[in-house]
Order: structure tokens, then C-alpha cells, then sequence
């Protein structure tokens, strides 16, 4: 199952949806899936400070 996100890390078809990680079969490796959780916290609060 592929989940797509806009630049915003949301799931373009359920917003406040944030997929994050590597999937099997995409997984580059641990560090740079850790680094995508990363990268969506900071969107999370990106968005949140905005509301």
C-alpha cells in the first residue's frame, strides 16, 4: 500500500493524516526512515503553529 502526502507531509485525501516512515519495499534503511519521522514532526508543528 502506497500512501501519497503533499509538501505539506499530509495525506492529500485525509488531511491531519501524516504518513511517515518507509514502507516495505521502500525502506532505504533505518536512518533514513527515522529522518522522514523527523521531517514530519516538523511539518506537524509547522502546521499546528499556524492554526
Amino acid at each position: 500500500m502506497r500512501v501519497l502526502r503533499d509538501d505539506t507531509c499530509q495525506s492529500p485525501l485525509a488531511r491531519g493524516l501524516y504518513p511517515c516512515g518507509e514502507g516495505a519495499g521502500y525502506a532505504g534503511g533505518i536512518v533514513s526512515a527515522a529522518v522522514d519521522g523527523l521531517r514530519c514532526a516538523e511539518a506537524v508543528l509547522m502546521v499546528e503553529a499556524k492554526e
